[in-house]
């Protein structure tokens, strides 16, 4: 099994990150790519290459980075585990980073592919050069969770409901599921700063009727009794996970792009068609027992997109709602912040092939 395939990013890079990114928007970082350095656990070269277009040097050095090690983000870890990326031709790296930070990254040239999908479109709205060129899941995975004596949305009505901040993805998803009950969010006070275990203490000291929360915070809140009014990705559209990069990457290096799709999709249908070995990887990652793995399985990755594509109108409506929680006055074409031919064509790709998991 690949050991060292995650690590926290140096200190140093997270200090020059914030100046990179302004000075990135106009031109990406100078200085030549990592040099290719043998994958750790690696054996032979690339497997099922498509035919036509450049090819990698084998064991070409990438860096993806994500935020957490949560359920959305298993996917690679699974493409590094499973052999997805040697067979691409990858020595693949996984470093942990949130989102802004991660945006930074690709903008100065250290690191190569980001997961905080929802990050790198906000920051694609705001002008930086990235794209994503891979959707996972076009939901948010929030649920609404309330006091056991609360038993629906339209009971919240003048009530505190908890959430992350005003105008984000969790106020925008409450405000949707409110409006769907029937009830004016204007009927409800919205009670800021309630991010991850702090909703689940915002319940438990009754400061909040509900809040929003998010794997694995969920899991904990059902089992401590709390009702679970409604899952908001019902009500929402919202890009939580996928694959963005740089435009520059995109236009100099698209077998690099190809690759790296290539064996997320790989992975992705891996994920779809073997619950058990995903519960193994996902336990391992996460580092959680096998049967939170398994809970968390069978409540979000039904929600995996078919292929890491997502419709245009709903990427669309994505883009839309998050430029009014940018306060982006602009329209952006969904052209500007996705380009999935690249998923399309691996697609295609693996299914001439007749590749299984």
């Amino acid at each position: 099994m690949p050991t060292n395939t995650t690590r926290r990013a140096p200190s140093l890079l997270i200090a020059l990150l914030a100046l990179a990114l302004v000075a990135g928007c106009a031109g990406r970082a100078a200085g030549p790519p990592p040099a290719p350095t043998a994958s750790v656990g690696s054996a032979g070269g690339p497997a099922d290459v498509p035919s036509g277009g450049p090819t990698l040097v084998p064991s070409t050095r990438v860096i993806v980075a994500y935020p957490a090690r949560v359920v959305t983000m298993t996917g690679f870890y699974i493409a590094i585990e499973r052999g997805y990326t040697r067979e691409e031709g990858l020595d693949a790296e996984m470093v942990l980073m949130n989102g802004t930070l991660s945006a930074q990254g690709l903008v100065a040239g250290q690191v190569d592919f980001g997961m905080s999908a929802g990050a790198l479109v906000a920051a694609s709205l705001r002008g930086a050069p990235l794209k994503n060129v891979f959707v996972q899941i076009d939901k948010p995975l929030y649920s609404l969770f309330a006091q056991p004596e609360i038993h629906s949305i339209a009971g919240l009505a003048g009530k505190p409901v908890g959430i992350t901040a005003v105008g984000d993805s969790t106020h925008l998803a409450a405000m949707a599921a409110l409006s769907g009950a029937g009830v004016d969010p204007s009927q409800v006070t919205f009670i800021t700063g309630l991010n991850g275990s702090q909703a689940l203490a915002g319940l438990q000291a009754g400061a909040v009727a509900a809040a929003v929360t998010s794997p694995p915070v969920d899991v904990n809140s059902e089992r401590l009794g709390y009702r679970n009014l409604a899952f908001l990705g019902d009500y929402l559209d919202y890009l939580t996970a996928g694959l963005g990069t740089h435009e520059d990457t995109i236009r100099t290096r698209p077998a690099l792009v190809r690759a790296v799709v290539r064996a997320e999709l790989k992975a992705h249908r891996y994920m779809q068609q073997n619950r058990a070995g995903t519960i193994e990887h996902m336990a391992r990652f996460q580092e959680v027992p096998v049967d939170d793995a398994a809970l968390a399985y069978d409540r979000y990755l039904r929600y995996l997109t078919v292929d890491g594509q997502s419709p245009p109108d709903r990427l669309a409506r994505i883009l839309t709602d998050q430029r009014h929680e940018l306060g982006v006055d602009h329209p952006v074409p969904v052209e500007a912040a996705f380009d999935l031919s690249f998923a399309r064509d691996a697609a295609a790709d693996l299914d001439r092939a007749g590749w299984k998991p």
